[in-house]
């Protein structure tokens, strides 16, 4: 019987996508209750305090034999490669948002957390070790890309762009997850260890060998 009890390790391990959720989200609340609309620059810093918490999270609970939450996460060594490279990338374009934004005529400050919540998926599908995990990741990567991509909200284009997006992402869901479907009934698992496993004894008893 699996313990549902989740041990220190497991939330070690979780520990960086955490950190950028907690302040995604405390960027949010700040911006609804407290924010002032004239202040670009404390989502902005705060953000990049965000990501740089994050990373370091990452240096910290780096563990190359990590095994969490029953075998479907980890921080091995290409969840740290996926959580620094996507944690640089998201901090240079937080740098470059508000020259970028004050070409386009958008005065919005949603922007720094969803950039957050985008890296925060991207942390959840560098550590994935089951395809139902990587599928959270890739979900909550895309639903603020999403909102992203329909950000100029004046601009008939970007509502345009954003509503494509949305449905092609539907598309690439519904096909994704038919994939999954599909590795579940021929292996019985949706492990990437598992799916490992069982492919060649599958491919066995489909050519009656």
């Amino acid at each position: 019987m699996i313990d549902p009890g989740f041990s220190a390790a497991d939330w070690k391990t979780i520990a960086p996508f955490s950190v950028v959720m907690v302040f995604a989200m405390g960027i949010l609340l700040y911006e609804a209750f407290f924010g002032d609309p004239e202040d670009a620059e404390t989502p902005l810093w705060f953000s990049i305090l965000g990501v740089a918490a994050g990373l370091l999270a990452t240096l910290i609970f780096w563990d190359p034999d990590s095994d969490a939450f029953h075998g479907t996460f980890t921080l091995d060594g290409i969840a740290l490669f996926a959580n620094v490279v996507c944690g640089a990338t998201a901090a240079i374009t937080l740098l470059m948002a508000p020259s970028y934004l004050a070409v386009i005529g958008v005065r919005t400050r949603e922007f720094y957390p969803l950039i957050l919540f985008t890296l925060g998926g991207m942390m959840v599908m560098g550590g994935a070790r089951d395809l139902v995990v990587l599928f959270l990741g890739i979900e909550l990567m895309s639903f603020p890309a999403y909102v992203l991509a329909g950000i100029h909200r004046r601009d008939p284009q970007s509502g345009e762009a954003s509503l494509k997006y949305f449905v092609l992402g539907a598309f690439a869901t519904a096909f994704l997850l038919y994939g999954i479907a599909l590795f579940w009934g021929t292996t019985g698992t949706t492990s990437y260890a598992g799916i490992t496993a069982a492919l060649p004894e599958a491919r066995v008893c489909a050519t009656g060998a």
